[in-house]
C-alpha cells in the first residue's frame, strides 16, 4: 500500500473555503456550560458563531459596537468559564474546510480554523498519511492547533506546520 509521510501542513486559514462560507449567527443570553467540553459556566452576553474571516471582523466590530469586550472560543476543550458568565461577546471559531493537495514528497493540509483537529488526523490516516497520528484524540480545533503546539508521545505540531493565516482584532488584517 502507498503511505506518504505529512511533512507539512501548509495552511490553517481563517478565511479560505468560500464557497461554503455562510454569514454569522448570533444569539443573546447563552449559557457557557453548552460550550464548553467541561460543561460548566455562566451565561454569555452574546454568542457570534463564525465562518468566515469576513464574520470575524463582523463580530469583533459587533463587540466594539456595544462596548463589550470579546472572547475566541474553538470546541472549547481548554477553558474553565467562570460560574458567573461573560459580559462580552463569544466568538466561536467554525470556519469549514479541509484539502489535501500531494506535492510529490509531501501532502499539503489546508484546513479552515474551525475544523477538529482529531477530523484532521483521521483524514490524514484514511489517506494512508503518517506523521501527525500521535497527535489523534487532542481535543480541540484547527485554528486553536498551533496557538497550543499540541504534542504528544514525541510528535510536535511544529515538527509539521508550515504556515498559518491569521486575523489581527487591532489592525483588521
Amino acid at each position: 500500500s502507498h503511505h506518504a509521510r505529512v511533512s507539512r501542513v501548509s495552511k490553517c486559514r481563517w478565511g479560505s473555503f468560500e464557497a461554503v462560507r455562510q454569514s454569522m449567527t448570533t444569539r443573546q443570553n447563552v449559557p457557557l456550560a453548552t460550550l464548553t467540553t467541561l460543561k460548566v459556566g455562566g451565561v454569555a452576553t452574546l454568542l457570534a458563531q463564525v465562518t468566515s474571516v469576513e464574520d470575524v471582523a463582523a463580530a469583533i466590530a459587533l463587540a466594539r459596537e456595544r462596548d463589550l469586550p470579546f472572547y475566541v472560543l474553538g470546541e472549547g476543550s481548554n477553558v474553565l468559564p467562570s460560574d458567573e458568565g461573560y459580559h462580552g461577546v463569544i466568538i466561536r471559531i467554525a470556519i469549514p474546510g479541509l484539502s489535501f493537495e500531494d506535492k510529490g514528497t509531501e501532502t499539503l493540509v489546508q484546513s479552515g480554523a474551525g475544523v477538529s483537529w482529531d477530523e484532521v488526523v483521521r483524514e490524514a490516516a484514511a489517506r494512508g498519511l503518517w506523521g501527525i497520528e500521535n497527535l489523534a484524540g487532542i481535543p480541540g480545533t484547527m485554528g486553536a492547533a498551533p496557538v497550543q503546539n499540541i504534542g504528544a508521545y514525541g510528535a510536535d505540531l511544529s515538527n509539521v506546520l508550515r504556515s498559518v493565516e491569521a486575523y489581527d482584532a487591532d489592525t483588521g488584517t
